[in-house]
């Protein structure tokens, strides 16, 4: 009967918690963790409601991954990739930074463009010494804008994945054109530690571990 069976389940969950020594059940918790707004656009892109792919060819490999900067620094970022696969293939690996509205600044404003530069730390304690990084990507970016930017750095993940203690993290500079120091209120990226889960440094990987069929 349905009284019964509601007994049963009650003894045993009881029984169940005499084993972990608990007196009640644990509480949910209290915060799901959002997906980051990118995976969830990718998503839907690729499947309709109920989860069916209708637009395989967007992706490349068959495994997305985001993970979340772990230093919630300003320019140097960490990220663990111990959950990857050793038999997972990395394709593509981008960095995605949020770069949010600068900040009014005193003076006037000669410089609309600045350089961002990606680095892959080589020496964490000295990365500005001879040796002490190699440059991933570069790129001029506006100095009136908000907005995602994206790096290729597939070269450093795979460096990381092969050895993981080559993951030293990445560092980010910015300088004007012409090589000079920019005011730092100008160009400014979201943190871990300081902005929305929707704006923080991410890294993004599409592998592939070989399950997809030639179909």
């Amino acid at each position: 009967s349905p009284a019964g069976a509601t007994s049963r389940r009650a003894e045993a969950l009881k029984r169940l918690l005499e084993v972990f020594g608990m007196e009640d059940p644990p509480p949910p918790p209290a915060h799901f963790k959002q997906p980051p707004q990118y995976m969830v656009d990718l998503f839907n892109s690729v499947a309709n409601a109920d989860g069916v792919t209708k637009n395989p060819d967007i992706l490349e490999g068959n495994t997305v991954r985001s993970f979340l900067d772990k230093t919630h620094g300003k320019m140097r970022f960490l990220f663990v990739l111990s959950s990857v696969a050793k038999n997972e293939k990395i394709l593509t690996a981008e960095l995605h930074l949020f770069r949010l509205w600068p900040r009014a600044t005193e003076g006037p404003k000669r410089q609309h463009l600045c350089q961002v530069s990606v680095y892959q730390v080589l020496e964490r304690s000295e990365p500005d010494a001879p040796g002490g990084k190699k440059l991933l990507a570069a790129r001029l970016v506006s100095l009136q804008d908000s907005g995602w930017e994206v790096f290729a750095i597939t070269q450093a993940v795979r460096d990381w994945t092969e050895d993981e203690s080559r993951n030293q993290g990445l560092l980010v500079t910015v300088q004007g054109v012409d090589g000079s120091p920019v005011d730092p209120a100008l160009l400014q990226f979201a943190s871990g530690g300081d902005h929305h889960e929707s704006k923080k440094p991410m890294l993004v990987l599409f592998t592939d571990d070989g399950r997809r069929g030639t179909s």
